[in-house]
C-alpha cells in the first residue's frame, strides 16, 4: 500500500520539474506543438480503463484515488494555468499524468542540435508543450521496470493526437517521431522498443561536395545500367523491391528519397515514393512518382542471391550513427 504526504508529494514534483535528482526519470512523453488543457473526468476515465480499476478524485494520494497538482504548486515561478500533475495510486505504485504548458527541455532547440535526424530536429526544436506518463519513484527489479514502462504505454498512449510531434524518453535520452504506429506499440507492452529504429526513414544533411558522397553517387551512376539489367529480368516483391534514390523539389526546398521502381522508359523512372518528406508539400508517402536519370544519387536492388547497390547507404549510416535511407 502507497500513502504519500501531500507535502512531500510537492517537493518531490517541484525536484522532479527542475531536473533534479540522480536517477533518470521513468517515463514516456509527448511531445506537443501546443498547449493542451486536460480534465480531472478524462484523466480519470483513462486511467480506470487502462488499469482495471476505479479511482475517485482526492486531495490525498490513497490508494485508488487520483490528487490533482497545480503547476504552480510545483513550481511556484508558473502562473496558474501552466500545467497539472495527476498521481494516480493503484495501491501498488503512483503513477503520473503531467500536462504542462512549456517545453520538457529547458532549452529544446539546443537539445535538437544533438540529432541527427532533421524531421525529428525541428519537432523537438518545435514543440510547445508536452504530455507525460511517469512513473513516482523508482522501479525495482527488471521485470517491475518492465512492467511500470508497459502501464505508462497504455496510459499515454490515449492522450496520442494530431498535435504530437515525437515520443521521449528521458531515462533512454532518445527521441522518436509521432505516427499512428507509435500509439500501437505504446499499447502492445513493450513501448520501449519504439526507440530501436526511426519511426521514419531519417533525414540526413550531407554536403554533396563531401568527396565520400561524390564518389558514391559517381559509382551508382556508371553501375546503372546493372540495376536496369536487374529490373527486366527480375521480379519485384516486397521483400526484394527494386528502389532508386532520386532528386525531389518544392521551391528551395530539396531532398533525395527512395522511390520503389515499377517502370523504367528511357531515362524516366516510374514508382511509389517510400519516404514521408520532411519539408516538400507537393508530395507525400506513398504517391506515384517519376524521376529522371539525372537525379538518381543511388539505387538498391537484388541480383539472384546478392545485394547490390546501397552506394551512400554505408555514409548515410555514418553521419546518422544508425541505418539512415533518405537526405536533405
Amino acid at each position: 500500500m502507497v500513502v504519500v504526504a501531500v507535502g512531500f508529494v510537492v517537493r518531490i514534483l517541484r525536484r522532479r520539474a527542475g531536473g533534479g535528482g540522480e536517477r533518470p526519470i521513468t517515463a514516456l512523453v509527448f511531445l506537443l506543438k501546443e498547449p493542451r488543457k486536460l480534465a480531472d473526468w478524462q484523466v480519470r476515465q483513462i486511467a480506470a480503463q487502462v488499469l482495471g480499476m476505479e479511482f475517485k478524485m482526492g486531495e490525498t494520494p490513497e490508494p485508488n484515488t487520483i490528487m490533482a497538482v497545480a503547476a504552480e504548486k510545483i513550481q511556484p515561478s508558473l502562473t496558474p494555468g501552466a500545467g497539472m500533475s495527476y498521481l494516480i495510486n493503484t495501491g501498488k505504485n503512483i503513477l503520473l499524468i503531467n500536462s504542462f504548458t512549456r517545453p520538457y527541455m529547458d532549452d529544446p532547440e539546443k537539445y535538437s542540435e544533438s540529432i541527427s535526424d532533421l524531421r525529428l530536429q525541428r519537432a523537438v526544436a518545435g514543440h510547445q508543450a508536452w504530455i507525460s506518463a511517469d512513473l513516482f519513484g523508482e522501479p525495482g527489479s527488471k521485470s517491475e521496470r518492465e512492467e511500470i514502462y508497459a502501464d505508462l504505454g497504455r496510459l499515454l498512449a490515449p492522450f496520442a493526437d494530431e498535435d504530437c510531434l515525437a515520443l521521449y524518453c528521458p531515462e533512454l535520452e532518445r527521441c522518436n517521431e509521432y505516427a499512428p504506429a507509435v500509439v500501437e506499440q505504446l499499447k502492445s507492452g513493450q513501448p520501449l522498443e519504439i526507440f530501436d529504429a526511426p519511426t521514419n526513414a531519417p533525414v540526413v544533411n550531407i554536403s554533396a561536395d563531401d568527396p565520400r558522397m561524390v564518389a558514391a553517387v559517381a559509382e551508382a551512376r556508371s553501375r546503372w545500367p546493372e540495376f536496369v539489367a536487374a529490373f527486366q529480368a527480375g521480379v519485384a516483391s516486397p521483400e526484394a523491391p527494386f528502389i532508386v534514390k532520386a532528386r525531389f523539389s518544392d521551391g528551395e526546398n530539396e531532398e533525395f528519397m527512395w522511390v520503389s521502381v515499377t517502370g523504367i522508359a528511357g531515362e524516366t523512372i516510374t514508382g511509389k515514393l517510400e519516404n514521408s518528406p520532411a519539408a516538400l508539400t507537393n508530395v507525400k508517402l506513398g504517391d506515384e512518382v517519376n524521376a529522371q536519370l539525372a537525379d538518381i544519387n543511388d539505387w538498391l536492388c537484388q541480383r539472384g542471391e546478392e545485394t547490390i547497390g546501397g552506394f551512400t547507404v554505408k555514409l548515410m549510416s555514418e553521419k546518422f550513427h544508425g541505418t539512415a535511407e533518405t537526405e536533405d
